[in-house]
């Protein structure tokens, strides 16, 4: 994109969601602020600890907000209270991100915030006066309805009354739900999805669909030779299951059994939480990562194997992969993997599916379909309606 004479010397906020476990809100992030340096924005971060180093490699100035430890376990409330899970019901942490927000807004003086699933952020605009631009989906909506949950939705969170408090503290107007601050209140709505498969986000005022926001790992590091030499081969699986409800020492044993003698080349990555300090030994057919730099890899990638998130679902759409998900009891990743599936681009299984033979079968069966045609078509309509390029204008044209 060319530097526009209206975004040169504008500052923007990024805050990829400060309290959470995955990577994809700040690869969102970094695709916007990529797109927004490009035109002539300025570009800062307020980020946890464990993404310093990757936003490094970019050379933006970084603030630093309270990094909460991620729970090891999973409950009940994962699925029906993910704020409270996550610890947002701690006074003494949301009081203390707010004030890491404010700080950082006085600061660096951005002509807008842009947030993605961070509550806080509408407190801390909304006192200083700074607009606020958020990521929205709809299983984010408080109408959001699923049939993963006990009557069809979510519990009203029992972070709500804290937050209610802290509203009050501000002359804010209270909430029902806690929810209404993801991105409801928010000046500018972006939503990486399209209105064929969220159209409950078209009453919205100051949406817009931009169909994606990052299309893969951004990160400007090389990838290993042992990959490399795979990329000739055909038939190549990329495995990625975050850590929602698997755990890297039970899965990755699996996939050795799996595949190691099949016709396949299989790549595991583990991420960056609860990674073991060591993988299993490597084999001709299964590779074993922490972290993969897959921009590259992609256009020789068949079939994605994930849980389900929207940024790896819409990733393997925009590169024409065909998807196999395993959502889970999660109302948002089963949504996401619905809409795939509905497009003919992937496959939704059980965890009770994940095992040596089934998992065998089931990417055979993909990789014979015609769900990478389907994939293609999919992420045709992601790619036309804009992506981060348009998201980096809207930042300066609507605020």
């Amino acid at each position: 994109m060319k530097i526009t004479e209206d975004a040169v010397g504008k500052k923007i906020l990024f805050i990829p969601m400060s309290w959470g476990r995955g990577m994809g809100p700040l690869m969102d992030c970094l695709a916007v602020a990529e797109n927004a340096r490009s035109i002539g924005c300025q570009v800062a971060f307020l980020c946890r600890d464990r993404f310093y180093e990757i936003i490094k490699e970019f050379d933006y100035p970084i603030y630093k907000v309270v990094s909460p430890k991620s729970p090891t376990k999973l409950n009940q409330s994962f699925n029906t209270d993910f704020p409270f899970f996550q610890g947002l019901g701690d006074e003494k942490l949301v009081k203390q991100t707010i004030e890491d927000e404010m700080k950082a807004i006085k600061n660096y003086c951005p002509d807008v915030v842009f947030s993605w699933l961070q509550f806080t952020a509408y407190i801390s605009t909304k006192t200083l006066g700074v607009p606020l631009a958020s990521v929205g989906r709809w299983t984010g909506h408080p109408k959001f309805t699923s049939p993963m949950l006990k009557g069809g939705r979510f519990p009203i969170s029992a972070t709500t009354p804290l937050f209610n408090q802290l509203l009050k503290k501000y002359n804010l107007p209270s909430i029902r739900d806690i929810w209404e601050l993801d991105f409801i209140r928010s000046d500018l709505k972006i939503i990486p999805g399209t209105p064929e498969l969220e159209p409950g986000l078209k009453e919205l005022q100051n949406s817009h669909y931009v169909g994606y926001l990052s299309s893969g790992n951004i990160s400007k590091k090389k990838l290993p030779d042992r990959l490399i030499d795979l990329l000739p081969n055909q038939h190549i699986v990329f495995v990625y299951l975050s850590t929602k409800q698997f755990l890297p020492q039970d899965y990755l044993p699996i996939f050795k059994k799996a595949f190691d003698c099949s016709e396949f080349k299989v790549i595991v990555a583990t991420g960056l939480e609860d990674m073991p300090s060591r993988l299993p030994t490597n084999s001709t057919n299964v590779q074993f990562e922490h972290l993969v730099s897959i921009n590259t890899l992609l256009p020789k990638i068949d079939i994605i194997i994930s849980t389900g998130t929207r940024g790896v679902s819409w990733q393997a759409a925009l590169n024409g992969i065909a998807h196999i998900s395993f959502p889970d009891t999660d109302p948002e990743r089963y949504f996401v993997a619905s809409m795939v599936e509905r497009a003919g681009a992937g496959l939704t299984l059980p965890d009770s599916a994940f095992e040596p033979k089934r998992l065998l079968e089931s990417v055979r069966l993909v990789y014979r379909s015609r769900m990478k045609e389907k994939a293609k078509k999919l992420g045709s309509r992601l790619r036309f309606l804009g992506g981060p390029q348009k998201t980096a204008r809207l930042l300066m044209q609507k605020l």
